[in-house]
């Protein structure tokens, strides 16, 4: 009788420092660590669309096609923002699979992982979101420019050239107040990331 397979799990590359981010990453972001396996079972978003989108580099329409797979995960479509328990209710294996394909298309340029590591750079704390510690990451990832942060969508740079980081920007169309609702929402997903790539389920 033939021996049923396993479930496979497939971890995301174990390299989610991203060299050069900063010349003064804290010792924390520097540790190694150990991210929740992707379990295709627990993903519930379609990465196909995503996929071909990153391979032929449209970014902007690969960031926007990003915020729609959020938002139908969430069945939020409607809304077109997410609230605090939509955020925290997405699956690490939804988030690692997102970051891996931004990661893998991009050389390590964009990604979640990569915000994640700038962020605890500047002496970001998960779960906390001061209004000094969000603008050095902000400066850092080219959201924030000669100290005013990016108000059009349009202002973004979705380029490779872009500084790392900068994508995916986690803006949603539908919020009336672009940077209350984009910095509240970004505030609610910065623990969320931290809980998939620290390993810490």
């Amino acid at each position: 009788m033939e021996e049923r397979s396993k479930p496979t799990l497939i971890s995301p590359s174990p390299i989610l420092i991203v060299p050069n981010i900063s010349n003064n990453l804290t010792e924390k972001s520097k540790k190694p660590q150990n991210p929740e396996p992707i379990i295709y079972d627990q993903i519930k978003g379609d990465y196909s669309l995503l996929h071909e989108l990153l391979t032929n580099q449209q970014w902007k329409e690969a960031d926007l096609e990003t915020t729609q797979i959020f938002l139908k995960i969430a069945k939020r479509q409607k809304a077109g923002w997410l609230r605090a328990i939509d955020i925290a209710n997405i699956s690490c294996s939804d988030i690692l699979m997102i970051d891996k394909l931004w990661r893998n298309a991009s050389g390590g340029q964009f990604g979640f992982s990569v915000q994640r590591n700038i962020w605890l750079s500047v002496d970001g704390k998960p779960g906390k979101c001061e209004r000094p510690i969000l603008d050095d990451f902000g400066d850092k990832v080219g959201w924030r420019i000669n100290n005013n942060w990016l108000k059009n969508y349009e202002e973004f740079n979705f380029y490779l050239d872009a500084p790392q980081g900068h994508l995916p920007s986690f803006r949603f169309s539908a919020a009336i107040d672009q940077f209350v609702t984009w910095q509240e929402s970004f505030k609610h997903f910065l623990p969320r990331i931290e809980t998939c790539f620290s390993g810490d389920i």
